[in-house]
């Protein structure tokens, strides 16, 4: 034992500190000694930050199930590894350490079970207390057990677990069952929030939802209800939290789902009141759409809000809801689900309202390959309406939205859609008499072509849109914007290079009214 202590940490070669940490996990067992709790909790942490993965892995595989289990069977585990586990993940995740915060999400997922274990085992009966198994090799899996951990057959387990929940609804718990309890609402729940509310990296939201999700799985929704709920509750109003308490805690089990719908049109109606920043709802939405059984309920919430909205601002609101929903959950569910309550949206007589759906019919357009008709007949009908009523509030919009998804579609809807679009809106740009608004036209039509270049392109795409539309923009440019008239020539030049026009005598402009002009004409 001496000897595997001592190479976990020492040995240069990773292959030797990981063989020490397995057999550490194996010797366990024969350490009696509970003062050495606080050394064998050091190798822990030592080996989760070692900087080999494979030393990492095998202390989460083996060394920590027959750590915890020795824990366990010495009443030690929850203020000594547990808490251990909680500090070390705030640290980790206020020094902004992405490697260390993602091994101890893993350790703490993989810990429920050992939570469990330890608040079961004041309840079990005549069972020995020494509770492992005396092999931790490749029955590692076993220790996941509670059964395993705790030596009891499964319907000492069943027992077990009916009489806890039973007795933590009615608050009814044995004394030392409740202490730990209490240890878990004082201190480890308020740890784990602060965990949530120091995230930097908004990606790591969704770890902590999965966290709580397998509590309730683990140890069941009567303990997260009654034990941890309450102290994300107190919090719900903090940005990072509000996520995670509606996908963690009331969207994982069918019977709080009822008190989702309750809770999110009123902190919808919340939000539009007090006009509060929106993000935190959005994150919110987006996170419960992946959920295709929860998806129906956040429909239901925006489809009531938008019937009994009687101002612009909660449309508005919606809108933006609407587009993180169009940016997670499954493509068919958005056009099914999400598009009719976009469609009500982009026929609102508000020109705002109207504009805030735009983003989410491109993002539609890009998820959706291009395969659905309606949404490119709805695009076109924003870009016939902004050109012919000079809505330049929505023209720009358009030309940032065609720019952000341009990129990310396929090569057909880039050719046959967005190109064409952009050039119709670029040869427009040209008959705005008023300068601030085309020179706002020609800045983003500059970014748009930008994107356009990292494109593919094929030869008749360049000759009749590309190159005529860097004309055009060109001539903008000189007039509207000279200090960025060398980039668009820079980016003409580069186009020019990559194409043979069939006759020098052939203007690109004709060929450019020929095509573009057609858009307004079926107009």
């Amino acid at each position: 034992a001496v000897v595997s202590t001592q190479s976990t940490g020492d040995d240069k070669d990773e292959s030797v500190r990981e063989c020490a940490v397995k057999n550490l996990s194996l010797v366990i067992t024969r350490i009696y000694n509970e003062h050495k709790a606080s050394d064998l909790l050091e190798i822990l942490k030592s080996s989760l930050h070692d900087s080999s993965s494979k030393v990492q892995q095998t202390s989460l595989r083996f060394y920590l199930p027959a750590l915890s289990c020795w824990l366990i069977s010495r009443d030690q585990y929850l203020h000594t590894c547990y808490n251990m586990l909680l500090q070390q993940l705030l640290t980790s995740i206020q020094s902004t350490s992405t490697r260390h915060t993602a091994i101890y999400l893993q350790t703490l997922n993989v810990s429920s079970v050992f939570v469990l274990a330890g608040l079961l085992k004041p309840l079990v009966q005549d069972s020995p207390r020494d509770g492992m198994t005396e092999s931790a090799d490749e029955s590692h899996l076993g220790l996941l057990d509670p059964c395993v951990i705790l030596s009891i057959s499964k319907s000492q387990y069943t027992s077990a677990l009916s009489s806890f929940n039973t007795s933590v609804v009615q608050q009814s718990l044995p004394e030392t069952v409740r202490s730990q309890t209490d240890w878990l609402t004082s201190t480890a729940v308020p740890c784990l929030v602060q965990c949530i509310k120091s995230v930097k990296d908004k990606s790591l939201l969704a770890d902590f939802t999965k966290l709580l999700a397998q509590m309730q799985t683990v140890i069941g929704r009567s303990f997260v209800q009654q034990v941890v709920r309450p102290g994300l509750l107190e919090h719900v109003t903090d940005a990072r939290v509000l996520p995670v308490y509606c996908a963690g805690i009331l969207a994982v089990n069918e019977e709080d789902r009822a008190e989702l719908k309750e809770f999110l049109g009123n902190t919808l109606n919340q939000y539009a009141q007090q006009y509060l920043q929106v993000e935190p709802l959005t994150e919110t939405f987006a996170e419960l759409s992946q959920t295709r059984a929860v998806l129906h309920i956040l429909v239901n919430v925006l489809n009531t809000a938008l019937r009994e909205a009687t101002n612009p601002h909660m449309k508005g609101i919606i809108a933006k809801i609407c587009k993180g929903l169009c940016d997670c959950a499954d493509p068919q569910d958005i056009v099914t689900h999400v598009m009719p309550i976009l469609t009500r949206l982009a026929n609102d007589p508000d020109v705002f309202v109207q504009t805030s759906t735009v983003i989410s019919f491109a993002v539609m357009l890009q998820r959706s390959s291009g395969s659905v008709t309606s949404i490119r007949e709805q695009l076109d009908k924003f870009i016939s309406e902004s050109v012919s009523a000079d809505v330049h509030v929505m023209m720009c919009e358009l030309i940032e939205s065609f720019t952000l998804v341009l990129p990310l579609c396929n090569p057909d809807i880039q050719r046959d859609f967005l190109i064409p679009r952009l050039a119709t809106i670029g040869v427009s740009n040209s008959a705005i008499t008023n300068k601030t608004k085309r020179r706002d036209i020609t800045e983003r039509l500059i970014l748009a072509y930008k994107a356009i270049l990292c494109c593919y392109m094929t030869s008749d795409t360049i000759e009749h849109y590309i190159v005529p539309g860097l004309q055009a923009l060109l001539t903008d440019t000189q007039e509207v914007v000279p200090d960025k008239q060398q980039t668009v020539d820079l980016m003409l030049r580069e186009v020019m290079s990559k194409t043979t026009m069939a006759s020098k005598d052939q203007r690109p402009s004709n060929v450019f009214g020929s095509k573009v002009s057609g858009f307004f004409k079926k107009k």
